[in-house]
């Protein structure tokens, strides 16, 4: 992962992180009025969370937190679930999909943003477990745990697929410094 990651100025991060952070919070809002309710609760494709894995192979950890928090806050906001247990799942569920995606990167080359995908993935599905078990005070929710868990396969490959394909072909990832 490291040769993909962009080595530029502070104020040029900045601004990738900034259109990741945007790109991040439209598909989220777009996929939380757009798309139908799935018959899993919370069972969502996670296409906002490409730009979280983009960021995070071609900018690094901090942007990559940085782009997800955004999105959890506007996607939050727009929905009105910030402050709701919607909310707190999609906190936990990012930030549990961020620290494994951080824990795979740091394996080096072992893992291309597909595995990335996949992992970050089943984290995300998980964190929001133990946070509705949390709020429900019941185990109740893990009924449902292996048929997420096995729901997020797919969706984190296409996510990681997508992710590869946007940070091998597109300009935000290969600007070099001084542009």
């Amino acid at each position: 992962m490291r040769s993909t990651r962009v080595r530029a100025s502070a104020a040029s991060v900045l601004v990738r992180t900034a259109l990741l952070a945007a790109l991040a919070a439209a598909i989220g809002y777009a996929e939380a009025a757009l798309l139908p309710a799935l018959p899993v609760p919370g069972l969502r494709l996670g296409l906002a969370n490409v730009a979280v894995l983009v960021a995070l192979v071609s900018l690094g950890r901090r942007p990559a937190l940085a782009v997800g928090a955004v999105k959890v806050l506007l996607v939050g906001l727009a929905t009105g679930g910030l402050l709701g247990p919607s909310g707190a799942m999609s906190a936990a569920g990012t930030l549990a999909a961020w620290a494994v995606a951080c824990l795979l990167d740091a394996a080096g080359e072992r893992f291309s943003p597909v595995g990335l995908g996949v992992g970050a993935s089943a984290a995300h599905v998980a964190a929001q477990f133990v946070v509705a078990c949390v709020l429900t005070g019941s185990p109740a929710p893990l009924l449902l745990l292996s048929l997420s868990l096995a729901a997020s396969l797919p969706a984190g490959l296409a996510t990681g697929y997508s992710a590869r394909l946007l940070v091998s072909r597109t300009p935000l990832t290969q600007v070099s410094v001084g542009v």
